[in-house]
């Protein structure tokens, strides 16, 4: 990549989990108090009305929510393939817009679907192409013990139906808008993760983003080029 990419690439590539991190020990650890919002207290207030979940639209916003707890029970290829056209797809608008922004049109997220529970389909790890609304296997087989290690050992993943891993191509924004750029794949993988989890509640599935995972060994599971393009983001699906 251009060598004034170079302050957004050294930053992924020192934020990378190199050391081993065990999930399960977490909870041995004792956090500071977390501060969840902010308030003014002798300012003006002007009161908001709450709209009641009883449309479809509202419900599925109302319920969003993550789900760590699953009863490994299969996921159907319609459950799959509905769950990527409301979250992934082409909208229809025109052959470059999809359901979710992403900033200058670059559109650098790449998803790929690893799948270890479906009546339907191979299990194996495929990549979502977007133009076909299709999945391409890239490897078959069921990886779910390599990627439980690789997630750092989140037990949630051993109970999923699927895990989508979200990678990123940054040079197709880093082009557009430098290293400023790095912030706009950030927020492109925020959208997209919203996305799914609205999807998925739709659906009536449990959904979770993760962000602890070891890289490397993920690329190299991928068998992605790891100069151009890294994963960014997991998010397990499941019953």
């Amino acid at each position: 990549m251009k060598r004034e990419h170079e302050l957004a690439l050294n930053y992924h590539e020192n934020t990378k989990h190199n050391k081993l991190v065990d999930f399960r020990n977490l909870n041995k650890v004792t956090f500071a108090p977390q501060i969840q919002y902010k308030y003014y207290l002798n300012n003006k207030k002007v009161k908001l009305s709450k709209i009641e979940a009883v449309d479809t639209f509202s419900q599925t916003v109302k319920l969003r929510k993550s789900t760590r707890d699953y009863n490994n029970y299969p996921v159907s290829l319609n459950e799959i393939s509905k769950l990527l056209d409301l979250s992934a797809s082409l909208n229809g608008i025109d052959d470059s817009s999809r359901v979710y922004p992403s900033a200058g049109k670059r559109y650098p997220l790449e998803m790929y679907i690893a799948i270890f529970n479906s009546n339907d389909i191979e299990k194996g790890i495929y990549h979502y192409d977007v133009i076909s609304h299709s999945l391409t296997l890239v490897k078959s087989g069921c990886f779910k013990e390599e990627l439980y290690h690789y997630s750092l050992n989140q037990e949630l993943v051993l109970n999923s139906s699927m895990l989508i891993v979200l990678t990123a191509v940054f040079d197709r924004t880093l082009q557009k808008y430098s290293n400023r750029g790095y912030r706009y794949v950030l927020i492109d993988a925020g959208h997209i993760g919203q996305s799914i989890y609205l999807a998925s509640t739709y659906l009536e599935l449990g959904v979770v983003s993760l962000g602890g995972f070891k890289d490397n060994d993920i690329n190299k599971l991928l068998k992605i080029n790891e100069s151009k393009e890294t994963s960014l983001y997991l998010i397990a699906i499941g019953k």
